[in-house]
C-alpha cells in the first residue's frame, strides 16, 4: 500500500559544506534535478512515488533497456503494483520523465540514484555487481568533467 507523506526539500547553508537539513517551507529551497538509473520495480516506484512529493524538483528514471522505458512513457506503470499509477498520471511528463541512459542528465544532475539489479550468483554464493559497477562507471564518466558536488544513492537489496 502507498501513503502519501508530507513533502520535504534537500537545502544546503553553505555551498561547501556538506551539512544538510530537511525543510518543510519548499519556498527556500531551490529546484534539484534527480536522475535514477534503473526504471524497474524499485526505481521506477521509488522515483515516481518521490516525484509527486516533490513537484518543484525535475526527477529522470534512465534505463538501458528501452521497452521499459518505452512503457513508462506510454502512461502506463510496466508492472503490478497498486496505486502507482495514480502517482504516474500526475507526474508523468510534468516533473517526472523517462529516458535512455543520457550523459548529459547525469553531468546536470545533483543526485544521483543506483537502483540496477544485483542478482544472486549461486555458484559464487554472492551477489552479482555487474551492472552496479557499469552504472558506476556511466557516472563516473559522464561526470568526471563537471563542477558540481553529486550525491549518489545506492538502493539495493543486497546489504
Amino acid at each position: 500500500r502507498i501513503e502519501k507523506l508530507p513533502p520535504f526539500t534537500l537545502t544546503s547553508k553553505n555551498h561547501k559544506s556538506t551539512k544538510r537539513e530537511m525543510s518543510n517551507n519548499p519556498k527556500e529551497a531551490k529546484s534539484k534535478t534527480i536522475v535514477c538509473l534503473g526504471a524497474g520495480y524499485a526505481g521506477g516506484s521509488t522515483i515516481c512515488i518521490m516525484a509527486s512529493h516533490c513537484p518543484k524538483d525535475k526527477f529522470y528514471v534512465c534505463d538501458i533497456k528501452k521497452s521499459l522505458v518505452d512503457s513508462w512513457n506510454c502512461g502506463r506503470v510496466p508492472f503490478y503494483e497498486p496505486g502507482l499509477q495514480s502517482f504516474l498520471s500526475k507526474t508523468h511528463e510534468k516533473n517526472l520523465w523517462f529516458s535512455t541512459v543520457n550523459e548529459k542528465l547525469l553531468a546536470e544532475a545533483n543526485v544521483i540514484f543506483i537502483v540496477v539489479p544485483t542478482p544472486f550468483d549461486k555458484s559464487k554464493r554472492e551477489p552479482s555487481l555487474q551492472y552496479y559497477r557499469r552504472a558506476a562507471h556511466m557516472i563516473k564518466s559522464a561526470c568526471q568533467n563537471s563542477l558540481s558536488r553529486k550525491i549518489v544513492v545506492e538502493k539495493s537489496t543486497v546489504p
